[in-house]
């Protein structure tokens, strides 16, 4: 597992625990401020848990991306 930890745009702390032993996205926790997401299990029986508002996944993990992006330059 590997656990990263970043500061958006907004100075807001975002946290993630991911693993490749996860499929298909390999997140394992995400938190932020306003939201947090924990896998409870996974395979056959998989369940998560979502507290605070859901976005899609891949929208937030773009815009995070975008956010560094903009870091860089």
């Amino acid at each position: 597992m590997v656990e990263v930890e970043a500061i958006d745009a907004q100075g807001k702390r975002v946290a993630a625990t991911l693993s490749e032993s996860v499929l298909p996205i390999g997140v394992v926790l995400a938190e932020t401020e306003e939201v947090g997401m924990y896998l409870d299990n996974w395979g056959a029986q998989a369940k998560t848990k979502i507290t605070g508002t859901p976005m899609n996944f891949y929208l937030w993990l773009m815009m995070q991306i975008g956010d560094g992006l903009d870091e860089i330059t």
